[in-house]
């Protein structure tokens, strides 16, 4: 596991890391922890390595909201955890989708639970499924299917972070639907069943993927769809303070 933190107090930084590898290094000993302190620094490290950055949000010029995108584009998965002093700043994280929110004042008390709730994520994002594709089985993180469509005879999975960008199974659809209902995926039409991590935007007849896809939703079960999205939601809503 790769951890990034970034605050412009290097001192504050440095304490930081020190802290986290106390707890992350017994469970995961090959782990690493690095700082940044300033955009030069940034520029020098492997941001699309990271598994999960603790984010100061006022960094003088730089901005951890726009740096806390410009993570989520380069690794989606990634769990951004923000450090700040200010509580005002907290509503700014729903915008990136932060994992948990943490005042530096608090931290004595909080961020150890939040380091391993972290770590229990970080695990799930690691689970694999196996799914019959192009004749042979194919072990696949369920954070790497964006979604699934039916294309003549087969199912048509469309990947990220993937060796191949498209695989095709003869699996049901139904088969697909419940083997990934714990992994977050929503059948939104009969041949289509979609990743709703991946979901930018739902409507009534259609969502927007992240990456611009469109996808239809239908008529009969788009009340139900709603909801389902609605309850993953807010299950994975994060913490203040």
């Amino acid at each position: 596991m790769r951890i990034l933190v970034c605050d412009d107090d290097a001192a504050f930084a440095g304490q930081l890391a020190e802290k986290i590898e106390a707890i992350v290094k017994p469970q995961m000993p090959r782990s690493t922890v690095d700082c940044a302190t300033d955009a030069a620094q940034l520029r020098a490290l492997p941001l699309a390595k990271y598994d999960l950055a603790f984010l100061d949000i006022d960094m003088g010029p730089l901005n951890g909201v726009d740096l806390a995108r410009r993570l989520h584009e380069l690794h989606p998965d990634m769990l951004l955890i923000f450090v700040t002093n200010y509580v005002e700043y907290s509503l700014q994280g729903y915008e990136v989708q932060a994992f948990r929110y943490l005042l530096k004042a608090e931290m004595p008390q909080k961020l150890e639970r939040y380091v391993q709730q972290a770590l229990i994520a970080y695990r799930k994002t690691r689970d694999t499924v196996r799914i019959f594709c192009d004749g042979e089985d194919v072990e696949l993180q369920p954070q790497q299917i964006l979604y699934a469509e039916m294309s003549a005879r087969k199912v048509c999975l469309h990947l990220q972070g993937a060796d191949r960008a498209l695989l095709y199974t003869t699996a049901t659809m139904a088969d697909l639907a419940d083997l990934l209902e714990n992994h977050g995926f929503v059948r939104t039409h009969k041949s289509v069943l979609v990743n709703m991590e991946h979901i930018r935007n739902l409507q009534s007849t259609r969502l927007y993927l992240r990456d611009g896809t469109e996808l239809p939703v239908s008529s009969h079960t788009a009340s139900a769809v709603r909801k389902i999205y609605t309850q993953w939601r807010s299950a994975k809503k994060w913490v203040i303070g």
